[in-house]
């Protein structure tokens, strides 16, 4: 883009299909392949498709691995969450992966109304 001025900027726009919520939730996952590969983790954001979370052990997660997570919302009954993720992006301790249902629990759904 290009100022009045002269000066020229590049602007990045980002364009998601679902509203995705800043959290904090804590949980745990596990590889479905070697349930015994699993550790603490804390979910930044979720989506209607997918979230992001960090674990807070050493881990030996790669993208395309599937893992369930098990969390509870922090909503007015702390509605308890065991979801299935295939990861797609994996960098140290930061991990972002998409709902392999796409039918995302109706508690869910509700906790992610704007």
């Amino acid at each position: 883009m290009k100022c009045n001025c002269g000066f020229s900027f590049l602007i990045t726009f980002q364009r998601r299909r679902h509203y995705r919520k800043s959290v904090f939730l804590s949980g745990i996952y596990s590889k479905l392949e070697y349930p015994m590969d699993s550790g603490r983790m804390e979910i930044e954001d979720i989506s209607r498709t997918g979230l992001r979370f960090r674990t807070q052990d050493t881990h030996h997660l790669r993208e395309g691995d599937i893992v369930r997570l098990e969390f509870a919302l922090d909503d007015a009954h702390n509605t308890p969450l065991v979801l299935t993720v295939e990861l797609k992006h994996v960098s140290a301790s930061r991990v972002g992966g998409e709902f392999c249902d796409p039918n995302v629990p109706k508690a869910l759904a509700f906790y992610l109304l704007p």
